[in-house]
């Protein structure tokens, strides 16, 4: 260190100091490079597990669809095999696998591709139909013949009944056993059967606008369709429900398995032991099942369903692939605003 005239000189020190932090500087530069280069290198090792991770995901979806839907598809073909006395298991038990192969599409979703997706959903529909089909061949469904209302002045005993808006009991014509029972072509009325007409049997409602039907006991299966304005009460059927181009009515419902076509506008009260099924449908909400009348213990231990098992709110939409979000066409009703009782 120098003096000259009062003025020290250490400009050695200070170059040294400069050089140390700079070599500092360096090092640490050197060091957020480093650890760069490494999260770069972790990231890339991530990505590529990750896509290895997909590419098996989506080859063991592969392998276990196709065959999945082979196996369910000889199953469709062996039906002409089957006795007519087992027929009904059959389907039953084809169109479980179909709920069950549903699902299985449905959680794998997430890491399929779009053109999968499609592919895979498809195919669903594709087996739905040649079900549906199949069963017709081997099953024909029974020409509807609905009830036709007769005015009468008194009520004949175990008759199903009609209301008319001034309450006044008509006598409907008696159906023969193996046909489908049920009502159509009527507007603004009160219809009702019970269990004595419609346990076992296919009801049919059919071309109903502003009626209210109730009908008590276990039937075997359901199909309704062209109701407008209506509320439907059913007790549980061991069978399905379909509904179809329906539109501002009110459905409370117990069944095994629900299938909603073309419908919109509607709230369904329902017990299902499957999920149910909605195609191209919109702005339909679901609540519980909460109907009850004289003897529904009793219907539901005949018809079988479980009652501690709802799915009311597990709704599957036909029309909606994404598994990240659900599908805008339904939503649950909120508690504020459900009938709370119906009597």
């Amino acid at each position: 260190m120098a003096d000259h005239g009062g003025v020290i000189e250490n400009v050695p020190e200070i170059k040294q100091v400069n050089e140390d932090e700079m070599k500092d500087k360096l090092k640490e530069k050197m060091m957020k490079r480093h650890e760069q280069r490494l999260a770069n290198m972790e990231k890339r090792r991530t990505e590529r597990e990750q896509a290895s991770s997909k590419d098996e995901s989506v080859a063991i979806f592969t392998s276990t669809f196709n065959t999945e839907k082979q196996r369910i598809q000889l199953k469709i073909d062996r039906s002409n095999t089957i006795g007519p006395a087992d027929l009904n298991n059959h389907f039953d038990d084809i169109t479980g696998d179909l709920q069950k192969f549903q699902k299985y599409i449905t959680d794998s979703t997430i890491f399929l591709p779009s053109y999968d997706r499609k592919h895979a959903q498809d195919t669903v529909n594709e087996l739905n139909a040649a079900v549906s089909d199949k069963r017709s061949e081997l099953k024909p469904k029974k020409k509807f013949t609905f009830s036709k209302s007769k005015k009468k002045d008194t009520k004949v005993d175990d008759k199903p009944t009609v209301k008319n808006e001034n309450n006044k009991l008509v006598q409907l014509v008696e159906q023969k056993k193996e046909e489908t029972i049920g009502f159509r072509d009527c507007s603004s009325m009160v219809l009702e059967m019970g269990s004595d007409k419609i346990n076992s049997n296919d009801i049919g409602l059919s071309k109903l606008v502003n009626c209210k039907v109730f009908l008590r006991g276990t039937p075997s299966a359901a199909h309704i369709d062209q109701l407008t304005g209506c509320t439907i009460f059913c007790g549980p059927i061991s069978g399905s429900i379909f509904v179809a181009d329906c539109t501002d009515c009110t459905f409370v419902l117990s069944c095994q398995q629900l299938r909603v076509h073309t419908t919109k506008s509607c709230k369904f009260y329902l017990h299902v032991t499957s999920r149910a099924i909605i195609e191209d449908t919109s702005s339909v909400e679901f609540a519980p099942y909460n109907w009850t009348y004289d003897g529904i213990d009793a219907d539901f231990a005949v018809s079988g369903l479980d009652r501690s098992k709802n799915s009311w709110d597990d709704v599957d939409d036909f029309n909606w692939l994404a598994s990240d979000k659900r599908s805008p066409n339904w939503k649950v009703l909120p508690e504020e605003k459900r009938v709370a009782s119906w009597d």
